[in-house]
């Protein structure tokens, strides 16, 4: 049986590297447009993207409302505003068609120019509704995600909204199963759902979890605008020479993880002997996986973090050890 789990294992490891060869995504090649003077409207391209990441002909989709300001904006370089304003909705898809400087007002104001689509109504059988306007800067970053899906999943596991949620879960999850350690010193029938699998991929799994939740967040605490760079325009190959050192070594950090995971399912439901101790082995799996990402990602303050991950590694393989020497882990 371990013969034939390590054939799978090194197969999906096969499989995968494989398919990472075709996901990558490049980033638009950008031109240059100078600024000047300071009575010039156009906006140095270079100096925008290294700061804001994104450029004409990039797609975002809304994630929030708010309003357009119509054509007729600019004007010789002043900003007029000519024809009622355009509310966008969440949802709708956005395309930067222009990027200007509003160099009449007292502070020099960043105005983006875009066109939003809103696919929607085409489901009711109406026509596709299009507009076009201009936005200030400091309002659009605020209001969109990138199109794609690696962004998406990015917007999403980091809103506040989901952070609550997996606090509040792995608190949860992480009470119950003291309980569960509590009841199983008592009462002996309880251990069996504390003890993870004897195989060490469990344990694998836990490590390479809480290390690159850490990496994550250290990447974001020291260097958040290469991690920015990654969010709009992301590459899941590691060694992608788009990505920055750091973002690669957290992508393969990902990879191995997916492919921890795969082991996982496999040496669970061969460790179960009935159906009954393959879903108890499972859910103990899930369980410790919430508390892991909730503890790493949300829970453990960040000057805190690398103490508490050394804490955790240091159980992991003590119990990886134990478990290899035929004892029982608690």
């Amino acid at each position: 049986m371990r013969l034939s789990l390590s054939r799978s294992f090194i197969l999906s490891i096969v499989l995968m590297l494989v398919g990472l060869c075709s996901c990558q995504y490049s980033s638009p090649d950008l031109g240059d447009t100078w600024q000047f003077d300071q009575k010039d409207t156009r906006v140095d391209s270079a100096r925008f993207r290294s700061i804001y990441h994104y450029w004409k002909g990039d797609n975002f989709v809304a994630t929030d409302s708010f309003s357009l300001r119509q054509e007729g904006l600019f004007d010789l370089g002043s900003l007029r505003s000519q024809l009622a304003d355009t509310l966008v909705m969440p949802g709708e898809v956005l395309v930067v068609e222009d990027i200007r400087l509003d160099t009449a007002s007292t502070t020099t104001t960043l105005w983006i120019k875009i066109t939003a689509v809103d696919y929607s109504l085409s489901r009711t059988g109406q026509s596709i509704r299009h507009s076009s306007g201009w936005v200030k800067e400091s309002v659009f970053h605020q209001c969109i995600v990138p199109d794609t899906p690696v962004a998406k999943i990015i917007h999403f596991l980091g809103s506040q909204s989901f952070k609550w949620f997996l606090g509040i879960v792995g608190a949860a999850g992480l009470i119950l199963w003291f309980l569960l350690l509590y009841q199983a010193r008592r009462q002996p029938h309880f251990s069996r759902l504390v003890c993870l699998p004897r195989g060490g991929y469990v344990r694998f799994f836990l490590f390479t979890l809480s290390g690159s939740v850490t990496l994550h967040r250290t990447i974001w605490h020291y260097w958040p605008n290469e991690w920015v760079e990654f969010y709009h325009h992301p590459a899941l190959w590691p060694l992608s020479p788009e990505l920055s050192p750091a973002v690669g070594c957290f992508m393969a950090a990902v990879w191995l993880l997916l492919l921890a995971s795969l082991a996982v399912i496999e040496d669970v439901f061969n460790a179960g002997v009935t159906m009954t101790e393959s879903v108890i082995a499972v859910g103990k799996v899930i369980l410790l996986g919430v508390i892991v990402f909730a503890l790493f990602a949300v829970i453990v303050p960040f000057i805190l973090l690398l103490p508490v991950l050394v804490l955790v590694w240091a159980k992991l393989l003590y119990s990886t050890f134990r478990s290899f020497n035929g004892h029982s882990i608690r």
